[in-house]
């Protein structure tokens, strides 16, 4: 896997623009992965934002803690 930095929202710190990667494997583009102040966004292939899949802090916080 290739992940990269694809887009910095101003200023550094993670607000709600966000910190934007773009991920590829052997085959090309897999996703994109926004990080902001509200959580995390998957979009899968050439997903846009607004079509990601958003999972909040609090949600992502619970299936990390909930897995085996």
């Amino acid at each position: 896997m290739k992940v990269s930095v694809k887009d910095f929202g101003t200023p550094v710190a993670v607000k709600n623009r966000g910190v934007e990667f773009a991920i590829y494997d052997e085959n090309g583009h897999v996703g994109d992965l926004i990080v902001n102040k509200r959580g995390l966004r998957w979009g899968q292939g050439r997903t846009g934002r607004r079509r990601s899949k958003l999972l909040t802090w609090p949600q992502f916080a619970a299936r990390l803690n909930n897995e085996k």
